[in-house]
């Protein structure tokens, strides 16, 4: 009674019925809150309405990645005000709930990750000075847009990051091709030196429009000062140096 948060069981519960749900699919979420008739009409609209709430935020904050849309609505008492003169002053507890009704939406093939990973790697074993290199991120040719298909490498990190609250973490940008030597070289490695930050940047902004607070975070570019493969002899050499780096500075 007079309660809208869960225990730890009911987390429980809620929490093995999503992820019963997380198989890459997207879904659309009803959620009503409920009363008994103990209290005003009024205290019981506003509390059904924090019952409501309080799904809402668990699941937004925990599986964000279920959600194609999410609606919440608060029905308040579940029996007439005859009925509850007649009923006990203890209310009825089958009354005091939150329904949530779920309809499948489409499947984006993203899938919730493992707790005691970050980024592929143990987090028990995580400490700063880690570094860790964000597969599957490209951006256009000489500019800091990033390809349609990389946005899925920074909302895994965005999940991790949530995941794991603790983490501070500093984005490192990379560029290649610094191996030139003609008369406007060093105006090209000052160019490749701000595109690298510039792209660090675009993924700092990218993580704190998706809800990481930017008191976690901070970035840098390099430029091809610190080069993965050196001297660069292919294209696939060029490819490698141009990365997008995650260095660890709290766990």
């Amino acid at each position: 009674m007079d309660v809208h948060t869960l225990s730890t069981e009911q987390k429980s519960l809620l929490a093995s019925t999503l992820d019963s749900l997380n198989i890459g699919n997207n879904y659309d979420f009803n959620i009503t809150g409920y009363t008994d008739y103990v209290a005003s009409k009024d205290y019981n609209m506003q509390l059904a309405k924090k019952r409501a709430d309080y799904i809402k935020d668990y699941i937004e904050t925990k599986y964000p990645q279920l959600i194609h849309s999410l609606y919440t609505s608060a029905h308040g008492e579940l029996i007439t005000e005859e009925d509850a003169i007649k009923s006990s002053k203890n209310g009825e507890h089958e009354s005091r709930r939150v329904d949530v009704v779920i309809m499948y939406a489409g499947y984006t093939g993203f899938i919730q990750l493992d707790k005691k990973k970050f980024m592929g790697k143990p987090y028990a074993q995580l400490k700063a000075g880690d570094s860790i290199e964000l597969r599957n991120l490209h951006f256009v040719l000489n500019t800091t847009n990033l390809e349609e298909n990389s946005k899925k490498s920074l909302d895994t990190l965005v999940q991790e990051l949530k995941n794991h609250t603790s983490v501070k973490i500093r984005i490192e940008g990379h560029v290649c091709c610094g191996d030139i030597y003609t008369y406007y070289a060093q105006a090209f490695k000052q160019k490749q030196k701000q595109l690298s930050k510039d792209r660090a940047h675009s993924v700092y902004q990218y993580l704190i429009k998706n809800g990481i607070s930017e008191n976690r975070l901070s970035f840098v570019g390099y430029g091809f000062n610190k080069p993965k493969i050196y001297p660069e002899k292919t294209e696939e050499d060029k490819a490698a140096n141009r990365r997008v780096i995650v260095k660890i500075l709290y766990p």
